[in-house]
């Protein structure tokens, strides 16, 4: 009779033990993360919270770590012309269970993103940009989504990103 009670337990811990170690990662507050492709484009995402990444603003000058947000090098307008750049913010998201991953979608309109020419004669105006943005939380130390920009002026194709774990922010 006690041979009976045991095989249901131990299946029902085994599930149990197997569910735990399946369980959907998520972020540490209070982290920074980065990618970069040279000459294309680099996106960076700080978590507010295990579930949560922040919001982020298209001039981030004068900050002392990366915040959320997105950077695209422009096409020059003339052969050996200066380099252009968007800086463009990001409203914040809030993660999403989905399968085994968490993860999040956005979609949305700059209205002041900040396109930069640099070296001599450099100007700053202000553009409006419609972004995509997606991501899922693949480990601790790694998101990996898309990122697609639409400016006049500069745009970028829908691009892979595998930002990695950069460092630990203040709280």
């Amino acid at each position: 009779m006690r041979t009976r009670h045991v095989l249901p337990l131990a299946a029902v811990l085994l599930l149990a033990t197997s569910a735990a170690a399946m369980a959907a990662v998520k972020l540490k507050p209070h982290t920074a993360f980065f990618f970069v492709e040279f000459g294309r484009f680099s996106i960076s995402l700080d978590s507010k919270s295990a579930k949560q990444i922040d919001a982020g603003i298209a001039d981030p000058v004068g900050n002392q770590h990366p915040v959320s947000g997105v950077l695209v090098v422009c096409p020059s307008q003339t052969p050996g012309g200066p380099v252009t750049e968007l800086h463009v913010g990001f409203p914040g998201a809030t993660l999403k269970l989905a399968g085994r991953h968490y993860g999040f979608t956005r979609s949305y309109t700059e209205a002041g993103a900040r396109l930069v020419a640099l070296g001599p004669g450099g100007s700053t105006t202000r553009e409006s940009a419609k972004v995509e943005v997606t991501g899922t939380v693949i480990g601790a130390k790694l998101i990996t989504g898309t990122v697609a920009v639409t400016a006049p002026g500069c745009n970028l194709r829908s691009s892979k990103y595998r930002a990695k774990l950069l460092s630990s922010l203040p709280a």
